[in-house]
């Protein structure tokens, strides 16, 4: 099926060009107290013409003899750790804190970009581990390695902004993608 290789970075420009097909009004929004009206017809035509960067596509982590393959997760994949990761959340100790919550959450975000993991010739492919192994592993993971992965992450999300956000004066606005897009409040 198609729909399975679209990828998380895909979703801001699918969500903007179906809005801008689906209506022919402006989206209003309020910004700095200020109305603003956004024409997403003219807001989506370059959208064609944005291109991700090789390096985007693909990632590869090395600290220290351990190597991360990184790649953008698709959709599907999202939705399943998502769907995984609600079932470890709501198994949660109310005991626990916000920060021990919000750390596994950023466990929970790491393993979605993770494709293989190979430390001193031992090659694991992340597709054929359990999420309670995905999780265990990045666990463990060094500062340096979860801050590369992160910054991966952040390279990517700087893409979805060229989607996201629109010129309005001096200022870029970022286009919020929620219910406000088909809703108009």
């Amino acid at each position: 099926d198609s729909t399975d290789d679209l990828l998380i970075s895909d979703r801001p420009s699918i969500i903007l060009t179906l809005r801008s097909k689906l209506s022919n009004t402006p989206l209003k929004l309020t910004y700095d107290n200020e109305p603003v009206e956004i024409n997403l017809k003219q807001h989506v035509k370059p959208f064609s013409t944005y291109r991700m960067k090789k390096n985007l596509i693909n990632r590869s982590v090395k600290v220290d003899g351990l190597t991360v393959e990184l790649s953008i997760p698709t959709l599907k994949k999202e939705y399943t750790i998502n769907k995984q990761a609600k079932k470890y959340l709501s198994k949660v100790d109310s005991t626990d804190t916000t920060m021990e919550t919000v750390g596994e959450m950023f466990v929970y975000e790491l393993v979605k970009y993770i494709d293989s993991i190979t430390f001193n010739d031992k090659h694991m492919n992340f597709n054929d581990l359990s999420f309670s192994q995905k999780l265990s592993i990045c666990e463990t993971f060094s500062l340096e390695v979860s801050n590369k992965i992160t910054k991966y992450m952040s390279d990517i999300r700087d893409f979805e902004n060229k989607f996201t956000y629109f010129k309005y004066g001096e200022e870029n606005i970022e286009i919020p993608l929620s219910t406000i897009l088909f809703t108009g409040e």
